[in-house]
């Protein structure tokens, strides 16, 4: 991913002011929409990859964003164990120091492919769930609790927050039975080789 914001580096970016010219404030635009439950089940895998990469640049858009990253069974819990309210203000905390020095909104310009994953990838990507519950303390997470009906490696170009056209990022996008569909931030060849058993 050459994306440059993660939301492992959320809590870098309150800390790391932006260098360089700022061409205008970014204002309402910044904002993130709320996705209805009757839209997330009818939108698309590239739909579901633009609306994550708009709530990752915008101001207060966390819940969204975790909410196409993060299992909801991962968030129910996140909610039962009382760290869901501090993960959500830390994240918007962050994000809104880094939209505020940006030049401009990123946008994905052009999907550009479209990788179906393999069955090695997809049970790759069940891992790569469970070490997200590893890493948040959610310990004991059964991977086949996660079933993961099909998934694609997306390529599209964008431009970056400092007005500058990429070409050819990829992604892996996962649909979650009674969930709905779930990025995960890097290449499925790179999925395969850190998620894999085999």
């Amino acid at each position: 991913m050459k994306r440059k914001i993660a939301a492992v580096a959320a809590v870098v970016l309150a800390v790391t002011p932006l260098t360089g010219c700022k061409k205008e404030r970014i204002n309402s635009k910044a904002t993130a929409d709320t996705v209805s439950d009757k839209d997330r089940a009818e939108e698309t895998c590239q739909e579901a990859l633009e609306n994550m990469f708009k709530a990752q640049y915008s101001f207060n858009g966390a819940e969204n964003y975790y909410s196409y990253t993060f299992p909801q069974i991962l968030l129910n819990q996140l909610k039962i164990n009382g760290t869901y309210d501090e993960k959500i203000t830390i994240f918007n905390d962050a994000q809104r120091i880094f939209v505020e020095n940006m030049s401009q909104m990123p946008e994905i310009t052009e999907f550009t492919g479209q990788d179906e994953l393999t069955d090695s990838q997809l049970e790759a990507a069940s891992a790569y769930f469970v070490n997200i519950a590893e890493t948040e303390l959610l310990l004991g997470l059964d991977p086949r609790g996660i079933n993961i009906t099909e998934g694609y490696q997306l390529h599209y170009n964008f431009i970056d927050y400092n007005g500058n056209a990429d070409t050819d990022d990829n992604e892996c996008v996962v649909y979650i039975e009674n969930d709905g569909w779930k990025v995960i931030p890097m290449s499925a060849e790179r999925l395969r080789e850190k998620y894999s058993n085999g």
